[in-house]
């Protein structure tokens, strides 16, 4: 089951299993897109609530309805960050790609700084 079967499965108001690959960063990332849930995400945001929880609250009160598919939008990653890490953690490249993965802006400046590369 993947994330995507939950959004479909609050969008259309019919209730499934809880499996272990509940993602609740994924999940309000998708419904941030509609304005309608906004105020319910910035309320889940703001607590530390199980999966099971969140996904209760979820289903309780963002409308079901069908709404349009939205494209999520990463952000592109330049080579120029993969050798960043790479020099950092010393690195192999394929190593530096997956651990670019799990990075956040603000780490990559903080690497940046500490390795005295313009920011």
């Amino acid at each position: 089951m993947s994330v995507f079967d939950y959004v479909k499965s609050i969008n259309s108001g019919e209730k499934i299993e809880m499996g272990t690959d509940y993602n609740q960063y994924v999940i309000n990332e998708i419904f941030s897109y509609y304005p309608e849930c906004l105020l319910i995400i910035s309320k889940v945001n703001d607590s530390n609530l199980s999966n099971q929880m969140h996904y209760d609250y979820m289903m309780n009160s963002i409308r079901p309805r069908k709404r349009p598919y939205i494209k999520l939008i990463r952000k592109k990653r330049t080579y120029a960050d993969v050798l960043l890490i790479s020099n950092y953690y010393k690195y192999s490249v394929e190593k530096a790609k997956e651990a670019l993965s799990v990075m956040t802006d603000q780490q990559l400046s903080a690497f940046k700084k500490e390795l005295g590369i313009e920011a």
